[in-house]
Order: structure tokens, then C-alpha cells, then sequence
């Protein structure tokens, strides 16, 4: 396995700070707790062994659990680029991971995408620039579900 880079907690504050100051909202922190578990529980390679693991528990973890006031599907967004980043991902792949991952938080903390299933996306996307046929036929389906 390889080397893992990891952030802090005040590095993720400031990304989300970043986010407000850019897009707007409220900052604050609502429950420092649930983010600093986050942070930890990504590092324990026992619950999450590999990096995709690692990338989608910080994603969903941070879109779903509304740790911060306001902007918590953006930071997760911001976040997992700035994991990316750290771990010397291409910028190629960075870019492709924050084009498309928009739809797909929103999608997952509407509940329509499962965890797994957003681990798929995130691993094609970071693995292959691109999603997969397999992936592309979940996102119709989804979308066919919802008209």
C-alpha cells in the first residue's frame, strides 16, 4: 500500500471557509465532533483500507452529516479535490473528480446513491478520468427513476 497524505482538521476548516468566502453562505461549525471523526476514522486503515475508501467516507461523510453551519456538500466536493491534491493526483483527474461530482452529492444526500455505489463513481473518476460504462448505466437509471 502506499503512502497517505492526510489533512487536518484547521486545513479543513480553512477549505470550507474558502467555499463560503467564494460561493456564499453562513460559516460556522456545528458539530465539530462529527468532523473531526471523519478526519480520524479515514486515517484507520482497519475501516478504510484503501484510498478510494478513505475518499469516499470523507465525501460522504462531510455531505451527509452536515458538520459545518452551511456548505457542506460543497466543501465535501472541495475537500476530496484537496485530498486528491495532497496524495499527487494528475490536476487532469482533480479536474475531472470536481466537474463531476456535483450531481453525484447530490444525488447521495438525497439518498439515491448508496455509498458503494458512490465509491464506484469516485474510483472510476480517479482511476480513468472518466466514468465507466457500468457507472454511466447506474447515473440512467437513477435519472430514469426520477421522472
Amino acid at each position: 500500500m502506499r503512502y497517505i497524505t492526510y489533512f487536518t482538521f484547521d486545513d479543513l476548516v480553512d477549505k470550507h471557509n474558502e467555499v463560503i468566502e467564494k460561493s456564499g453562505g453562513n460559516v460556522g461549525i456545528l458539530n465539530e465532533g462529527l468532523l473531526r471523526g471523519c478526519l480520524e476514522f479515514i486515517c484507520n486503515d482497519d475501516y478504510y483500507p484503501d484510498f478510494e475508501d478513505k475518499l469516499t467516507h470523507l465525501i460522504f461523510s462531510i455531505a451527509k452529516n452536515h458538520g459545518f453551519c452551511d456548505g457542506n456538500k460543497r466543501t465535501s466536493i472541495v475537500a476530496g479535490a484537496y485530498f486528491l491534491e495532497l496524495n499527487a493526483y494528475d490536476q487532469y483527474v482533480i479536474d475531472a473528480f470536481m466537474q463531476n461530482m456535483e450531481n453525484v452529492i447530490l444525488l447521495t444526500v438525497q439518498n439515491l446513491l448508496t455509498k458503494e455505489q458512490l465509491k464506484q463513481i469516485i474510483s472510476d473518476l480517479i482511476n480513468n478520468g472518466e466514468l465507466s460504462d457500468n457507472t454511466k448505466m447506474i447515473y440512467v437509471e437513477l435519472l430514469s427513476e426520477l421522472k
